[in-house]
């Protein structure tokens, strides 16, 4: 994480900010909820109201999210995909479960590497296809 243009300690999370991307860290024991979907978007929309992004969540801590919250994240227009990176079998199924919730492109990766390649290829289809 150390070329993003932009770092930022939310408290709840970390969030790291790249030219197609945005790679978010929550911490652990985190309980996810709607107030917190309020300081991504602040965060999205300052760095991003020009130009399309995919959000990755890097998941090396335990947390939880409540998977409704992706009805709203959803909601900005210039999202175009999630990626979620996991590590082990329980984050995993619970990845499995929130992607039935998200209605735009989502996927779920073994590395961050993997995710970047990902995100830069659905950014890219877009501008192409916009």
């Amino acid at each position: 994480m150390d070329d993003a243009l932009h770092y930022y300690d939310l408290g709840f999370s970390e969030i790291f900010i790249y030219q197609n991307y945005v790679v978010s860290k929550i911490k652990e024991g985190e309980a996810i909820l709607l107030k917190h979907n309020v300081a991504y978007g602040k965060v999205i929309r300052d760095h991003f109201t020009d130009r399309n992004l995919v959000l990755i969540s890097n998941r090396q801590h335990s947390f939880s999210i409540d998977p409704l919250l992706y009805k709203e994240v959803v909601k900005l227009p210039n999202l175009k995909g999630i990626a979620v990176v996991t590590y082990d079998s329980t984050k995993l199924k619970s990845a499995l479960f929130e992607k039935i919730f998200a209605s735009i492109p989502f996927e779920i990766f073994d590395s961050v590497d993997e995710a970047v390649v990902w995100a830069n290829d659905v950014v890219a289809s877009h501008k192409t296809s916009n």
